[in-house]
């Protein structure tokens, strides 16, 4: 049976048997019998007659033939059920009915641990294992324990000895810690795959019942009481190192508990997901928050819950969330489930033993919802204990999002909405908590979900001022917040709304922000010259860069929506456009005039270099737009054709403007120093995000050619930055639009080697420029994607005797970055070395 021809019979004669048959292809019950009076005796014989000492390899091969041939058995069953729609029992006598006792005495006899007997190799007793799997997952108790109560118990006791050896070798841990080697790594995995087929099976309510694991009482409550539930206590203990984890960094005993899961009914799933879920909730209001939240007592709680949404099947998502149908259902009875709201609310409330003077799970609002007024050193407690549950909150939620990635129902989906309306916008720390830890859970259903609620439109422009506030510092909830407008705009919007939702937010909210943060002549009034102002001023860049994020999800929510919605995304993309290429622009809708200013590299005042930053932010909000990944084939391409005009006209200007002859030569590199970094964004992120077909050729053309001034541009200025207070600003806006520069010329290269071929005499010293620029580690990623340009340069058409001209220089420069402490750069530069070395 170890051969080749052996193992190809095995699997022929398995697959005849399991056949349901008719239609002249063979297979049926007839077959069944069979082939499994044919083979089945000649492999109990070689196990009985085997006393060891060799032929490991034959009696390997003999375990799995016998659980194969006894799977057939359930296969052909399960078959014949879904061909006649319901039940199907096997004629007498049962084709295992001589061989099932035999099977399990012979097999459990390679898995016993007697200490006088020689080892067995875990190869054969991984086999062994698996044939047992098949005969108890195959065979009846009727043919296993037959009639005499002696051999019933005896046979019963032996069945569950190997199952508790099973599951303690799971669970027992050695007092010193050891590195598993691959034999005992697979010995355990084995185990808790066999656990889990094994539990999957007893504790489904399966109808009819095929095996000794479903239809023996006996056997159901052994492996409920004895192995599911140390199972459970195990996967939630939290200890700080375990023997019983992998080298991929989960336990052994949650593999078991997500293979019950995945091979067991919706039966399994709902009573471990609800255990772990009544589990989860108790640790989180027993308390013990400490410094380190990941060293929590509900960590190892929450980890397990996650590993059974991802290797559990679909069952686990789908119980999770039938738990709040289910306490609805259940209202008056005395049980109480615990609800996914539960969770929610418990990593928002003060846990027990933290000395809360009120009492309340409200950290310390009085009954009427007044906020209460605190003595300075209550406030700091207050602000302390807040911020270490943020901490738990954000190392729980991460094991919870995955059941909110599918459908969640929108009965749950609505209490979370009514749960963060009541506390949107936050008025106390513990309102801040609340938003922290529901909003990022909203997001994520509301991606794959779209339930009808008028509360969740109410509510919209309360979190699009959240998601723009300076005034709160929880960076996740913020952007979860931008997520939920942005879904509520793209989804949440009927055709037969007056009002878009867009327009509504770029008039109450958007404008507001953007005349209070877009005028920087009232900005920088009398500070040009005061050091100490920069943090104010870098306050006033970061608010304007808020406005403009929020400016761009309402510009790409409507233009993905399409229809009417269009007309609001051509509006901002005008208005974004025409701010990054001169400097002002009317807002869309209200017409108030936004001013950032002149730019100009030259200039040394805070005033050129903030207009320049701002404009750099409203190209980078351009950009955005175009990186979302949703809504129709065409809006990108409607898009480029709004903005292309008025970007190809500045960088025109711009060249025109200091160079009437617009030369592209080296000679020319300076006239690129004064070349305006916001059109230049916005048109990097058209050639990175438009494809070329919808562009055309002419307009490729052109946008090469301001990617060439750009990578000139960048280079020239990054060698000429002195030493002056605004050396970190200026530094800061040429290295930001240093990457899209660089990554839009390396897709390019790959698009339209043609239109780049005519420009690598400029790229190439250019290039060697910015190298040299990048010293420091921020830098690395910016470094290695100009190597690939250079390494992609002597791959475009006729570039033969441009690559010869600087062979020398290039692989100068790679000698010294080829000692550079990064590896991927040191795999870049040999790259670089080898391409270039060898030009033909």
């Amino acid at each position: 049976p170890q051969t080749i021809h052996g193992r190809a019979s095995t699997v022929f004669l398995s697959s005849l048997s399991a056949t349901k048959g008719g239609g002249g292809g063979g297979g049926g019950e007839r077959t069944l019998r069979h082939v499994l009076n044919h083979t089945l005796p000649s492999l109990l014989a070689f196990l009985e007659g085997y006393s060891g000492g060799g032929e490991e390899q034959k009696v390997t091969a003999v375990c799995l033939a016998l659980g194969t041939f006894f799977a057939s058995v359930s296969a052909f069953c399960e078959c014949k059920r879904v061909e006649m729609g319901g039940m199907f029992v096997l004629g007498h006598p049962h084709p295992l009915e001589s061989f099932g006792k035999e099977a399990v005495r012979h097999l459990c006899s390679f898995l016993m641990k007697e200490e006088e007997e020689e080892e067995v190799s875990y190869l054969v007793q991984m086999a062994a294992m698996k044939g047992l799997e098949s005969v108890l997952l195959s065979t009846p108790s009727i043919l296993l324990f037959g009639t005499d109560e002696e051999e019933k118990e005896e046979m019963k006791s032996l069945i569950c000895k190997i199952v508790t050896q099973w599951k303690e070798t799971l669970l027992n841990e050695e007092e010193e810690e050891e590195e598993e080697d691959n034999g005992e790594r697979e010995w355990k995995k084995s185990c808790a795959k066999t656990l889990g087929s094994l539990l999957g099976r007893s504790l489904s309510d399966a109808d009819p019942t095929t095996c000794v694991m479903d239809d023996d009482d006996d056997m159901k409550v052994f492996m409920k009481n004895d192995i599911l539930v140390p199972l459970l206590s195990s996967s939630t203990a939290f200890e700080s190192t375990t023997t019983s984890t992998t080298t991929m960094g989960y336990r052994y005993d949650q593999m078991a508990l997500a293979q019950a899961c995945h091979n067991g009914t919706e039966v399994v799933s709902r009573e471990i997901v609800s255990f772990l879920v009544t589990t989860l909730f108790n640790l989180l209001q027993q308390g013990g928050v400490g410094s380190d939240a990941t060293n929590h007592p509900a960590m190892s709680c929450a980890q397990t819950l996650s590993f059974m949404f991802h290797h559990g099947g679909t069952h686990p998502i789908q119980e999770f969330h039938n738990l709040s149908s289910s306490a609805k259902e259940g209202g008056g009875s005395v049980v109480t489930t615990t609800t996914p709201m539960d969770i929610i609310v418990a990593l928002c409330q003060k846990q027990k033993g933290s000395g809360d003077s009120n009492g309340s799970g409200g950290g310390g609002q009085i009954a009427l919802g007044m906020s209460r007024l605190y003595l300075p050193q209550q406030k700091e407690r207050i602000g302390l204990e807040t911020s270490e549950l943020m901490k738990l909150s954000y190392t729980i939620l991460p094991h919870i999002l995955p059941a909110y990635n599918n459908h969640t129902p929108s009965s749950e989906i609505n209490s979370i909405i009514q749960f963060v309306s009541q506390v949107i916008p936050p008025l106390t720390e513990w309102d801040e908590l609340k938003l922290c830890t529901a909003l990022p859970i909203l997001a994520t259903a509301l991606q794959h979900n779209h339930p009808k609620n008028e509360s969740l439109k109410e509510i919209v422009t309360s979190l699009a001022e959240y998601a723009i506030s300076t005034d709160h510092d929880c960076v996740e909830a913020k952007s979860a917040a931008a997520s939920i407008v942005f879904s509520v705009m793209l989804h949440h919007q009927e055709n037969g709304d007056n009002e878009c939702i867009g327009r509504l937010l770029l008039r109450d909210v958007i404008s507001p922000a953007v005349a209070q943060n877009g005028n920087i002549n009232q900005a920088l009034l009398g500070k040009e010259d005061e050091k100490e102002n920069m943090d104010e001023l870098q306050s006033f860049i970061n608010a304007f860069e808020g406005a403009m994020n929020l400016l761009a999800l309402v510009g790409s929510a409507t233009a993905c929506r399409g229809g009417k919605s269009s007309q609001t995304s051509d509006l901002v993309v005008r208005f974004l456009i025409k701010l990054a290429c001169t400097g002002s622009a009317p807002f869309p809708d209200t017409n108030e005039e936004v001013c950032i200013g002149t730019f100009s590299s030259a200039s040394s005042s805070s005033y050129g270099s903030v207009a320049e930053s701002l404009s750099i932010i409203a190209g980078s909000s351009f950009g955005a737009i175009l990186s979302v990944e949703n809504g129709g084939a065409f809006w990108r391409q409607r898009i480029s054709h709004v903005s292309l005009p008025e970007i190809l006209r500045a960088c025109d200007d711009a060249v025109s403007g200091e160079n009437g002859s617009g030369s592209q030569d080296d000679s020319a590199a300076s006239s690129f120093i004064n070349f305006p970094l916001g059109a230049l964004t916005a048109a990097c992120h058209i050639m990175c995000c438009v494809p070329t077909t919808t562009l055309g050729d002419k307009q490729v053309d052109e946008l090469g050619g301001i990617a060439v001034r750009g990578l000139i541009c960048c280079a020239t200025r990054m060698s000429n930055i002195t030493t002056n207070e605004n050396k970190t600003m200026t530094s800061s806006n040429v290295m930001s639009v240093t990457s899209i520069v660089l990554a839009s010329l390396l897709r390019l290269m790959v698009v339209a080697p043609s239109v780049m071929a005519r420009y690598a005499s400029s790229m190439v010293p250019h290039l060697l420029l910015i190298c040299q620029s990048f010293k420091s580690k921020v830098d690395v990623a910016r470094h290695i994607i100009a190597l690939q340009c250079l390494i992609n340069i002597p791959l475009l058409p006729d570039s033969k005797k441009v690559c010869e001209a600087y062979k020398a220089h290039v692989l100068t420069y790679v000698l010294d970055t080829l000692d550079s402490s990064c590896r991927e750069l040191r795999k870049a530069a040999v790259q670089v070395r080898n391409t270039w070395s060898t030009l033909e």
